[in-house]
């Protein structure tokens, strides 16, 4: 990318401030950021420490905002990442998301992806 990530120059005292922040482990490894829109879950921001990559954090996070919107009575998670991301982008279509859109933003050629979720049956 030829600028800063998005995540590294916003101000996210607003989301700590609304609850929509979530950390993982103590001392915190990892963090997600969710926000609930009209009819799904944003992943406003997923961040692993460097040293616990690869080790099932992300992983964990990603099912904790899934559960989050099934408790909400959510059928869609939602997400975007930039299109230089990669790795980013091969790790949600292993998890499930369906890209949904590109366009840019703010400045950043962005990539949406989503997927649909179903409470499970009893």
């Amino acid at each position: 990318m030829d600028q800063l990530p998005a995540p590294v120059l916003h101000d996210y005292r607003p989301e700590v401030e609304a609850g929509a922040v979530w950390l993982i482990g103590e001392p915190a490894l990892g963090l997600i950021v969710t926000i609930q829109a009209e009819d799904s879950l944003l992943i406003e921001n997923v961040a692993v420490l460097p040293s616990v990559q690869g080790t099932g954090v992300g992983r964990q996070l990603m099912e904790f905002a899934e559960h989050q919107a099934m408790t909400l009575g959510l059928r869609r998670l939602t997400l975007y990442t930039n299109e230089v991301m990669v790795e980013n982008l091969a790790i949600y279509a292993r998890l499930g998301y369906r890209e949904s859109a590109r366009r840019a933003e703010h400045g950043y050629h962005r990539v949406f992806m989503e997927k649909s979720i179903s409470r499970p049956t009893c």
